[in-house]
């Protein structure tokens, strides 16, 4: 004879199912409620379509809220004591599912001790029905899991499995091996830039910076070096490098050799990143690095190198662990997307093009600035969007010789020490005792002046200003496109209309 058991669950068993099964088990704790509520309300109602309902966000509201108050009703019928709210336990389970499901992916293990938690608001609904299944079965406990129990379990199993490997795989190792670190030591170069600019008052000054830079590529001993744009032109962040006269980069690779780059290029749509490229007599000295494809995972291990500055003419060679805390969608100023990757793997001035590594040794990032929020944190651009980039090779912006990449990535000539760029991006000699648009006639007789010119001082003819026959500008006044235009002492006007100084004795 086969024995009859109560359909009464022990809150032991509803957490300890619930957390085995990471939560999996209360979908089918629902099921089995609804079956119950159509059985004793004789509604017509599914089960299953109800059960389903609960994946869809703000319908699992409803249907949580509307079986808890079905339920209430149902055991009110026996007289049984109802001591909590259907909302309020359905605001709680709904509140705690979220923190789990939407919390940052790398607390998910401990979210994962939060099943037992989200178990709390259904203990309470779990005892009334017991008492009810008391009241109306007079049947010993179920002590075996029933079918869907045991299946719901073996799945709880597999995932608890998966995860865990998961994570493990994840770090891929505790850390870096020796042999590792140093092929990678082997991949990052130091790079400095030197420069003689002159700023928007016309003065000529030296500037120079250094940075750091991971070889990518190497062919016909050929090696490519990616770095960050703002490494190699103060232009691209320096708004007092009007006008860049000379520039000269040196590489320095790990063996000490250092080397001067044959010519570089700039990512397009104004990303903060360059390809640079120096020739060496033996390529097979030096390794690029392994570019990752597959995308980064929040927590994982990563290691930051370079050659940041501490002091003033002091660099050393170092690298930081850390781990992956965020992937940001970023755009440029002329709305190309890509990824960076937030790491508390921490850089400093002078990291900026330095890599940032796997602990397979493999490049995910370039190093490019530190965070604005918190000051142990960094963020690389991924490498994943820069290869994308490498690939289409001519998209990169590349001068030709004797001239340089300006701000607007327009490739801008040298001018001498002694000339101004004008605003069609011409070299201009400067001007030193009149404006440098005027046109000058000297004349022996005031009537020989050409049309539309007078003379005031019977030497020179002078074009009237803004048109006008009868008006003139003051002294020390220049006429720039009908206008006249004063500039403070000792500057003078240019070709482009801007006031600049002239300092012709200054020699570099």
């Amino acid at each position: 004879m086969k024995i009859q058991h109560s359909s009464k669950i022990s809150v032991l068993k509803l957490i300890f199912l619930s957390l085995l099964t990471m939560g999996i088990y209360h979908l089918y704790w629902f099921y089995k409620n609804w079956k119950f509520i159509k059985q004793n309300y004789k509604e017509d109602i599914s089960p299953g379509w109800r059960t389903v309902g609960l994946i869809i966000p703000i319908l699992n509201i409803f249907l949580i809220y509307n079986q808890f108050k079905s339920i209430i009703e149902i055991v009110k019928r026996k007289k049984i004591e109802i001591n909590w709210s259907a909302g309020l336990l359905t605001f709680l389970y709904v509140f705690i599912e979220m923190i789990f499901l939407f919390g940052p992916e790398k607390y998910f293990i401990l979210f994962a001790f939060l099943i037992p938690i989200g178990t709390l608001p259904l203990i309470p609904v779990q005892n009334c029905l017991n008492r009810f299944f008391d009241l109306i079965e007079k049947k010993s406990a179920k002590t075996k899991f029933a079918t869907g129990e045991i299946i719901l379990t073996i799945i709880g199993i597999i995932l608890w499995i998966s995860i865990i490997l998961g994570i493990a795989s994840s770090d891929y190792a505790t850390s870096l091996t020796e042999e590792s670190l140093e092929e990678i030591k082997s991949n990052i170069v130091w790079i400095k830039y030197d420069a003689i600019v002159k700023n928007l008052d016309g003065f000529n000054f030296e500037t120079s910076g250094s940075g750091s830079g991971v070889i990518v590529l190497k062919k016909d001993n050929l090696l490519n070096v990616l770095t960050n744009r703002h490494v190699l032109t103060c232009q691209f962040n320096n708004e007092t490098c009007h006008q860049v006269l000379n520039q000269t980069i040196k590489i320095r690779t790990y063996d000490g050799e250092i080397y001067t780059s044959s010519n570089f290029s700039m990512a397009p749509y104004n990303l903060d990143m360059a390809l640079l490229e120096f020739k060496v007599s033996n390529q097979e000295k030096y390794s690029s690095a392994t570019l990752r494809t597959s995308p980064i995972v929040i927590g994982e291990k990563v290691i930051a190198i370079g050659y940041p500055s501490f002091a003033k003419n002091v660099l050393e060679y170092s690298f930081s662990e850390g781990r992956v805390l965020w992937s940001r969608d970023l755009l440029t100023d002329e709305g190309f997307s890509f990824k960076a990757i937030d790491s508390d793997a921490y850089t400093y001035f002078g990291s900026s093009g330095g890599g940032l590594f796997d602990m397979n040794g493999d490049l995910v990032g370039i190093n490019t600035w530190g965070s604005i929020e918190e000051a142990q944190r960094s963020i690389a651009i991924d490498i994943n969007f820069i290869n994308e980039l490498i690939k289409k090779r001519d998209s990169f912006i590349f001068c030709e010789q004797g001239s340089y990449i300006g701000d607007k990535n327009n490739c801008i000539p040298y001018c001498q020490k002694d000339e101004i760029l004008g605003s069609d991006n011409k070299c201009y000699s400067v001007c030193k005792d009149y404006y440098c648009g005027s046109d000058e006639y000297k004349i022996k007789k005031e009537k020989e002046c050409p049309t539309g010119y007078v003379s005031l001082d019977g030497v020179y003819c002078e074009r009237p200003p803004c048109g006008s026959p009868t008006t003139y500008c003051e002294s020390a006044q220049y006429c720039f496109e009908n206008q006249c235009i004063s500039c403070p002492y000792p500057r003078q006007l240019f070709k482009d209309g801007t006031c600049r100084y002239i300092d012709s004795k200054q020699t570099f």
